[in-house]
């Protein structure tokens, strides 16, 4: 019981980076301090975001002279992708009528895009 509730804490963090990154025009100088960038990479890539979305968070930060961690936030990223360039996920998206930004690493590009 305790492991779920680890967990569910977890994933509400986890949501509440996302929230506060998905209007990060507005993120305070605490928030910049404050992000674990590997989280914010890796919900953007398992959501298929292009890599230059880094650039918004840097836009926002710099405002308080704080500079996301590339580094962490790619890390993040390229994991990510790897969940969502799965040939199932491939087919959801398609089925659903998204769109694919070929962001999908090359040897895992083929089968998304065929699925």
């Amino acid at each position: 019981m305790r492991i779920r509730h680890s967990r569910s804490l977890l994933s509400l963090g986890i949501l509440a980076a996302a929230a506060a990154l998905s209007g990060c025009n507005s993120m305070s100088a605490q928030e910049c301090q404050a992000t674990d960038w590997r989280t914010v990479g890796y919900e953007d890539g398992v959501n298929g975001y292009t890599g230059d979305r880094i650039g918004r968070y840097r836009y926002a930060c710099s405002e308080h002279g704080i500079t996301p961690n590339l580094e962490q936030y790619q890390a993040g990223r390229d994991q990510g992708l790897r969940e969502f360039c799965k040939p199932a996920n491939g087919f959801r998206v398609g089925a659903h009528g998204g769109g694919y930004n070929g962001v999908c690493p090359a040897e895992l590009d083929e089968s998304f895009a065929d699925a």
